[in-house]
């Protein structure tokens, strides 16, 4: 299991997006300084996660399977409603290498 944490100046719930990591490295969202860092065609969201006091908490559970050595995976959050360009604040992405 894998604690994660985040913080956010506005919004008043958070997502957490997970993907296999991208081939390439995903554009600039149009008119902002913002991309996404999952595959933004082929992601999944984990969840839901309430902002107390500006932040949240969750945690992943990662299976012990031998087979999902090496395997790549980007997370992202994303905290929302906020008055970015967006809508909503994107998180740096976050590369785990599974299995080491």
């Amino acid at each position: 299991t894998v604690p994660l944490r985040g913080r956010s100046r506005a919004g008043a719930i958070a997502f957490l997006m997970l993907s296999v990591a991208p081939l390439s490295t995903p554009p600039l969202l149009a008119g902002t300084p913002c991309r996404f860092h999952v595959d933004p065609a082929a992601f999944a969201i984990q969840g839901s996660h309430a902002l107390v006091n500006g932040e949240f908490r969750t945690a992943l559970s990662i299976p012990a399977d031998p087979a999902l050595r090496g395997f790549e995976v980007v997370l992202q959050f994303v905290a929302g409603p906020t008055n970015a360009t967006l809508g909503a604040d994107l998180s740096n992405g976050l590369l785990l290498a599974l299995g080491y």
